[in-house]
This record gives structure tokens, C-alpha cells and sequence, in this order.
């Protein structure tokens, strides 16, 4: 039978206007004003593969559709996810984290030596929610080709009349890997950690940013090939190391080390949860501002998993997945935050045209495609291994073939409640944003530099 196949091929996106775009610079010693004149860059091309299925098969009708799967974006990706463990994270989340049927209420108790509102659930704590979201960020992550590090950080005096004793300001819990059954029970083991001392935002950075490189005291080995990240969670605002009266230093130290991260190419994603942190969300803004990551705000801490949903780290790059034959999309699409994505293409009879599209913010577009068959006396379409990571109940029922999913049906519920979260995160980062507008002035913090350029590596791994 006759297959009609087309060649990869890629496009990239091209400004409508050239011009001249003048950047005006302050010389940080001089102070002298600088014009520098410089020609708008071409889109970034877009890396796109199709992995399966092989081009020129043919197959037989399944249930589901042909299952297509490939990954967008940066080939190999290294994160570190960065846990707030500080005293406050003992506190009740306001929900039923642990979906026991009985939601923890605040009391007061003693976290070691330091009395503070807890939780009489301890596993429906804010921490409890932290740890919950990490294990709903991981179950979206491609192991193949994501190396993934789990650290936490806290720091600083564990109390105010017994200052020589401290937590540790950063730990690094899980070095660079892909053995998914040990970062999971390394989250878990993050809940028998006691919440103590301050919020050592600008340790936990560096921690992500000495494991990514591979410094001295770094657990990882470091890969300069592979694109690197950090997921920040964090409940408050910097306490450490200046301590609490001390805000603005507290803050600058805290973009310094941000500043750092950038210098090693490392973008930061930051998500501020709980109403302390969204009343002073200035760090948590600027580190995502400055290194290219992205803010998150989730004010209510139990809708911190399903938010994670909303990582983005690849920058706004999205895929679209269809038969370019019929024209319907590929139903059950999922897409990972490290670029793997995957769907049901529903096929017709004869030659099919599969078709991948991915286009980014910055401009770049790249299409792939690749031609198959259906002739319904052929063996029904494989399904590979190791696609979990991109199920859920419709694409794991779909997968294993054991019951009718109406998916389509899901799909839309699935999506609205998708919309909904959406727009109630842009809602509190608009807040957010206003207030930490607000602290840039209250803090007399340096003025806002604007969007950072892309950095270059000044560190080399061990």
C-alpha cells in the first residue's frame, strides 16, 4: 500500500520590521551614558523530533488512535528542585493534603525550640503541600533526558535566645539524576525533616546553581551540554542571612545570588505560596525576572500541585499535534514542562500525514512530519515503553487499552479546569507584581534593570 511520507523541515519565524534599536547603558563606575545601537536578532530556531512512531509504518485501527510522542526544545535538561523547609512551612496549608478525610488546624506548638503555629495534622502542613507539588512536578518530567536534584533550604538561627544554634542554610537531599523511585522517597523523606530557622532564599539559589555546575562541595556531576533549571517553592521572604529586621540586605543578598545563577545560565522558576509570601513577593519576583525563569503566585497552598501544571521550562513554547490528512488534532495531547509531549492522532483509512509544530514566544517555529499507513487488516499500532510520565487517567486508559474513554469529553473538563486555575495564578501574580513594585521602593532597592540578556557561562564544572 502506498505511503505518503514528507521530510522534516524547519522554519523559522522572521521579524516583519529591521530596525535599530537603541539601548542606552550606565556604566556602573563611570556612570557615563553609553548608546549602543543594535540589530533586533534573528527568532531562535526551535529543536523539534518526532520519536515515535517510525516513518513509512503500517498498522491497524486501535482503539485509541496511533499514539505519537517527541520532544521539543533543549535535547537534555538538568533541574534542581528547591524545597523551603523554614519554620514557618509547619504551619497548616488549609487542606487535606494527605487526603485523610480530616483537614489540620492551626494550633499553637513547639518546632524545636521555637513555638509557632502548627498544624494538628502534620501531613496537611504547608510543607506537606510543597512536597506534594514536587511529586506532581516530577510525575511530569521525562527522566530519559531530565536529570533531576532535589535540595531544601532554611538557615540561620534556630532561635532568637539561643543564636548559636543554627540549621543548616541549604542541603542538597538528591544529586543530579533519573532514578525516579529515589526522588520520590526522597520528597517524602523531606516530611520527617522538623521545620526550622529563617527563609535562606539566596543559599537554596546557590545550592541549585553549585549542583547544576558541579563545584567543589556539589554532590552532581555537571554536564555543560545539557540546559539547566531550578523550581524555587518557597512560603516567605528572606529572613537570612541578615536576619528579619534586616529586609533590604536580606533581599539584595538574596539577588545576588541570582545574579550568580544568571552568570551560569541557570533560569530560575520561582513560585510564591500563602499570603506572607505574596504581601512580599519582590525576591521571589526578581529571581525569575533576572536569571529568565518565570513567577508563579498561588495563594491558596492546596492548589499548589495541580500549579505545577503551569511550570514553563522551556520559555513559551508550545506544540501542536495533528493529522494534516483529515485535519483533527491529536486527542489526550500532553505536554511535559522539559519539552516531551505526546497524543492519539485518530487516523484514516490509507496514507496519514502526521504533523508536529512548535512555536516559541521568541519567534521560532519548527515543523516536523512523518507519513503512515491504516489498513485495518494490519496489526493494530504499537504502543511503546516509558511513556508514563505523560498519563493521566484518560492517556493511562488509553495506553493500556482496558476501558472506553470518551476523550474528548475529558479533555474539554480537564482544559476548563486548566483555564480556571490559570486565570485565578494571573490574577494573584498581578498582585504580586504591583506589590513587589511597591518593595523595590520601600527597600530603596536599585532601580529595575530590565530584562536580562541571554548569559554565558563564567564557571566550568569540575
Amino acid at each position: 500500500m502506498p505511503v505518503w511520507s514528507a521530510r522534516a523541515r524547519l522554519r523559522r519565524g522572521m521579524l516583519g520590521t529591521l530596525g535599530l534599536l537603541a539601548i542606552q547603558c550606565v556604566h556602573p563606575d563611570a556612570r557615563a551614558r553609553v548608546d549602543l545601537s543594535l540589530e533586533p536578532p534573528d527568532p531562535p530556531e526551535v529543536a523539534l523530533v518526532l520519536e515515535h512512531p517510525a516513518d513509512g509504518l503500517v498498522l491497524g485501527r486501535g482503539s485509541c488512535g496511533l499514539l505519537v510522542t517527541g520532544r521539543a526544545g533543549p535535547p537534555d535538561l538538568d533541574l534542581v528542585l528547591v524545597l523551603d523547609t523554614s519554620v514557618s512551612t509547619a504551619r497548616p496549608s488549609g487542606s487535606d493534603v494527605d487526603g485523610d478525610g480530616v483537614t489540620g488546624l492551626p494550633v499553637p506548638g513547639r518546632v524545636g525550640p521555637v513555638v509557632e503555629d502548627i498544624s494538628t495534622d502534620p501531613e496537611d502542613s504547608i510543607l506537606s503541600a510543597e512536597v506534594q507539588a514536587g511529586l506532581a512536578l516530577l510525575a511530569r518530567l521525562d527522566l530519559r533526558r531530565t536529570r533531576v536534584a532535589l535540595a531544601t533550604f532554611s538557615g540561620g538561627a534556630v532561635s532568637l535566645d539561643r543564636p548559636q544554634e543554627t540549621v543548616p542554610d541549604a542541603l542538597t537531599r538528591v544529586p543530579l539524576g533519573n532514578d525516579r523511585p529515589l526522588l520520590e522517597s526522597a520528597l517524602y523523606d523531606v516530611l520527617r525533616v522538623t521545620p526550622a530557622g529563617g527563609t535562606h532564599m539566596a543559599a537554596g539559589i546557590d545550592r541549585a546553581t553549585i549542583e547544576l555546575l558541579g563545584l567543589r562541595d556539589a554532590r552532581s556531576e555537571a554536564d555543560p551540554r545539557r540546559a539547566r533549571a531550578a523550581v524555587l517553592i518557597t512560603d516567605g521572604v528572606p529572613t537570612v542571612p541578615y536576619g528579619p529586621d534586616r529586609a533590604a540586605d536580606n533581599v539584595r543578598a538574596t539577588l545576588a545570588a541570582a545574579e550568580r545563577a544568571r552568570k551560569a545560565r541557570v533560569r530560575v522558576t520561582t513560585v510564591a505560596v500563602g499570603p506572607d509570601a505574596l504581601e512580599g513577593p519582590v525576591a521571589a519576583v526578581e529571581i525569575a525576572r533576572r536569571t529568565g525563569g518565570r513567577f508563579l503566585a498561588v495563594r491558596d497552598p492546596a492548589d499548589l500541585p495541580a500549579a505545577m501544571g503551569e511550570v514553563d521550562l522551556l520559555r513559551g513554547l508550545r506544540v501542536e499535534l495533528r493529522n494534516a490528512t483529515s485535519g483533527e488534532p491529536a486527542r489526550a495531547f500532553r505536554m511535559s514542562p522539559d519539552g516531551s509531549f505526546g497524543g492519539f492522532v485518530p487516523l484514516v483509512e490509507g496514507p496519514n500525514l502526521i504533523t508536529a509544530r512548535a512555536r516559541a514566544d521568541a519567534g521560532g517555529e519548527a515543523l516536523r512530519s512523518l507519513g503512515v499507513a491504516l489498513d485495518p487488516s494490519a496489526p493494530a499500532p504499537p504502543v511503546p515503553r516509558g511513556y508514563d510520565f505523560l498519563g493521566d487517567d484518560a492517556f493511562g486508559a488509553c495506553l493500556a487499552q482496558s476501558r472506553q474513554v470518551d476523550l474528548e469529553a475529558e479533555d474539554l473538563q480537564r482544559e476548563q479546569l486548566r483555564r480556571q486555575l490559570r486565570l485565578e495564578l494571573e490574577r494573584e501574580r498581578a498582585r504580586a507584581l504591583e506589590r513587589a513594585a511597591e518593595q523595590r521602593r520601600e527597600l530603596e532597592l536599585e532601580p529595575d534593570p530590565g530584562p536580562q540578556p541571554e548569559p554565558h557561562p563564567d564557571a566550568h564544572p569540575r
